[in-house]
Protein backbone atom coordinates (compact mmCIF):
# COMPACT_ATOMS: atom_id res chain seq x y z
CA UNK A 1 0.00 0.00 0.00
CA UNK A 2 2.60 2.30 0.68
CA UNK A 3 4.51 1.96 -2.40
CA UNK A 4 1.29 2.72 -4.56
CA UNK A 5 0.46 5.84 -2.22
CA UNK A 6 4.19 6.85 -2.97
CA UNK A 7 3.91 5.81 -6.74
CA UNK A 8 0.98 8.15 -6.83
CA UNK A 9 2.17 11.07 -5.37
CA UNK A 10 5.16 11.29 -7.98
CA UNK A 11 2.50 11.40 -10.60
CA UNK A 12 2.72 14.61 -12.90
CA UNK A 13 -0.12 17.20 -10.78
CA UNK A 14 -2.90 19.06 -13.16
CA UNK A 15 -1.79 22.11 -12.87
CA UNK A 16 -4.25 24.90 -12.76
CA UNK A 17 -4.23 26.93 -15.92
CA UNK A 18 -6.02 30.75 -16.65
CA UNK A 19 -9.46 30.28 -18.06
CA UNK A 20 -12.34 32.18 -20.23
CA UNK A 21 -15.74 32.13 -19.76
CA UNK A 22 -18.53 34.37 -21.95
CA UNK A 23 -21.20 33.13 -19.77
CA UNK A 24 -22.81 34.17 -17.70
CA UNK A 25 -20.73 37.23 -18.16
CA UNK A 26 -17.11 37.17 -19.57
CA UNK A 27 -14.71 35.71 -17.30
CA UNK A 28 -10.89 35.10 -16.89
CA UNK A 29 -10.20 32.95 -13.82
CA UNK A 30 -7.47 30.66 -12.49
CA UNK A 31 -6.70 29.63 -8.88
CA UNK A 32 -3.25 29.44 -7.40
CA UNK A 33 -2.19 28.46 -3.77
CA UNK A 34 -5.69 28.41 -2.49
CA UNK A 35 -6.33 31.65 -4.25
CA UNK A 36 -8.51 32.22 -7.06
CA UNK A 37 -8.38 35.43 -8.98
CA UNK A 38 -11.08 36.29 -11.39
CA UNK A 39 -11.71 38.88 -13.50
CA UNK A 40 -15.18 39.80 -14.80
CA UNK A 41 -16.87 42.30 -17.16
CA UNK A 42 -20.75 42.57 -16.49
CA UNK A 43 -22.66 44.13 -19.60
CA UNK A 44 -25.85 44.74 -16.90
CA UNK A 45 -23.87 47.16 -14.98
CA UNK A 46 -20.92 47.89 -16.80
CA UNK A 47 -18.25 47.37 -14.18
CA UNK A 48 -15.19 45.51 -14.52
CA UNK A 49 -14.34 43.86 -11.23
CA UNK A 50 -11.35 41.71 -10.17
CA UNK A 51 -11.84 39.56 -7.14
CA UNK A 52 -9.34 37.27 -5.02
CA UNK A 53 -11.13 34.59 -2.98
CA UNK A 54 -9.43 32.44 0.06
CA UNK A 55 -10.09 30.46 3.22
CA UNK A 56 -7.85 32.65 4.85
CA UNK A 57 -9.40 36.00 4.64
CA UNK A 58 -7.62 39.48 4.20
CA UNK A 59 -6.12 41.81 6.12
CA UNK A 60 -7.87 45.26 7.39
CA UNK A 61 -5.82 47.58 5.20
CA UNK A 62 -7.13 50.82 3.49
CA UNK A 63 -4.73 50.64 0.27
CA UNK A 64 -4.24 47.72 -2.13
CA UNK A 65 -1.58 47.43 -4.68
CA UNK A 66 -0.86 44.84 -7.29
CA UNK A 67 2.45 44.85 -9.07
CA UNK A 68 2.98 43.32 -12.53
CA UNK A 69 6.40 42.45 -13.46
CA UNK A 70 8.65 39.92 -15.68
CA UNK A 71 8.57 40.86 -19.53
CA UNK A 72 7.33 44.31 -20.18
CA UNK A 73 9.15 45.60 -17.43
CA UNK A 74 6.67 47.16 -13.57
CA UNK A 75 3.14 48.06 -13.69
CA UNK A 76 1.82 48.93 -10.17
CA UNK A 77 -1.78 49.54 -9.44
CA UNK A 78 -2.94 50.98 -6.52
CA UNK A 79 -6.39 51.54 -5.17
CA UNK A 80 -8.41 52.53 -1.64
CA UNK A 81 -11.49 51.19 -3.25
CA UNK A 82 -11.34 47.52 -2.73
CA UNK A 83 -14.06 45.88 -0.36
CA UNK A 84 -13.50 42.58 1.44
CA UNK A 85 -16.19 40.54 2.47
CA UNK A 86 -15.49 37.22 4.15
CA UNK A 87 -13.00 35.11 2.48
CA UNK A 88 -13.51 37.61 -0.65
CA UNK A 89 -11.59 40.57 -1.54
CA UNK A 90 -12.60 43.10 -4.69
CA UNK A 91 -12.07 46.25 -6.71
CA UNK A 92 -14.64 47.46 -9.45
CA UNK A 93 -14.38 50.05 -11.77
CA UNK A 94 -15.57 51.48 -15.26
CA UNK A 95 -11.89 50.61 -16.86
CA UNK A 96 -9.54 47.39 -16.09
CA UNK A 97 -7.05 48.52 -19.31
CA UNK A 98 -4.02 48.10 -16.86
CA UNK A 99 -4.87 45.34 -14.95
CA UNK A 100 -5.95 43.10 -18.64
CA UNK A 101 -2.61 44.45 -19.85
CA UNK A 102 -0.43 43.67 -16.80
CA UNK A 103 -2.59 39.83 -16.91
CA UNK A 104 -1.89 39.44 -20.92
CA UNK A 105 2.21 40.76 -21.01
CA UNK A 106 3.87 40.71 -17.62
CA UNK A 107 4.38 37.14 -16.42
CA UNK A 108 3.66 37.53 -12.63
CA UNK A 109 1.29 39.63 -10.41
CA UNK A 110 1.89 40.16 -6.77
CA UNK A 111 -0.88 41.72 -4.67
CA UNK A 112 0.44 43.27 -1.78
CA UNK A 113 -1.55 44.73 1.37
CA UNK A 114 -0.49 45.66 4.97
CA UNK A 115 2.72 43.18 5.40
CA UNK A 116 0.49 40.42 3.05
CA UNK A 117 2.49 39.99 0.06
CA UNK A 118 0.49 36.72 -2.60
CA UNK A 119 2.34 36.21 -6.23
CA UNK A 120 0.75 34.48 -9.20
CA UNK A 121 2.11 33.03 -12.49
CA UNK A 122 0.35 34.91 -15.48
CA UNK A 123 2.77 33.38 -17.97
CA UNK A 124 -0.29 31.88 -19.94
CA UNK A 125 -2.97 34.21 -19.01
CA UNK A 126 -2.43 35.91 -22.12
CA UNK A 127 -4.57 33.91 -24.09
CA UNK A 128 -7.29 33.85 -22.07
CA UNK A 129 -7.35 37.80 -21.74
CA UNK A 130 -7.47 38.24 -25.66
CA UNK A 131 -10.47 36.16 -25.63
CA UNK A 132 -11.96 38.51 -22.61
CA UNK A 133 -10.85 41.79 -24.67
CA UNK A 134 -12.84 40.16 -27.79
CA UNK A 135 -15.78 38.67 -25.87
CA UNK A 136 -19.12 40.17 -27.67
CA UNK A 137 -20.38 41.75 -23.94
CA UNK A 138 -16.71 43.37 -23.33
CA UNK A 139 -16.29 46.74 -24.59
CA UNK A 140 -12.50 47.73 -25.84
CA UNK A 141 -10.23 48.41 -22.62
Amino acid sequence: MRTLVLFLLCLPQAVAAWTFAPEPICTVADTQDAVTIEVTFDPATALYAIAFTRAAGWPDTTTLALHFDRGMGDLTITTDRHVVEGPRLSVTDRGFGNVLRGLEFFGRATLLMDGLTLGFDTTQAGEPVRAFRDCPATPTA
